[in-house]
């Protein structure tokens, strides 16, 4: 399994019981990427995700709970530069990732 499938499946694990902060992932791609560069890995993580249909990005407040903003790639460049204004450590202030049917079933078809 590549380190992009590995952050992603961790992601997707992670996401099947609740939604989970971008914190998650960017600690997963620091974790896998070594002397490489983690952001790129975050990037390439969300592009595959949303690509996918595996995830969806929004945010979580108010009584609604999760407000979804989509996947699409103007997501994508929202995310990353919501992140990299947060100098890439959120602490639960940032967008969260909520798992798409196809997300759960992408998990459950490993086991």
């Amino acid at each position: 399994m590549s380190r992009l499938e590995t952050i992603v499946r961790s992601v997707l694990d992670e996401g099947v019981d609740d939604w989970v902060p971008i914190d998650s992932l960017i600690w997963e791609a620091r974790e896998a990427a070594g002397d490489s560069d983690f952001r790129v890995l975050v990037a390439d993580a969300l592009r595959l995700m949303f690509a996918e249909g595996l995830v969806v990005a929004g945010h979580v407040g108010g009584p609604e709970g999760f407000l979804s903003e989509g996947s699409s790639d103007g997501t994508l460049a929202q995310v990353i530069a919501d992140c990299a204004s947060m100098n890439w450590n959120p602490q639960g202030g940032g967008y969260w990732l909520a798992n798409t049917d196809k997300g759960d079933r992408y998990v459950a078809d490993d086991v």
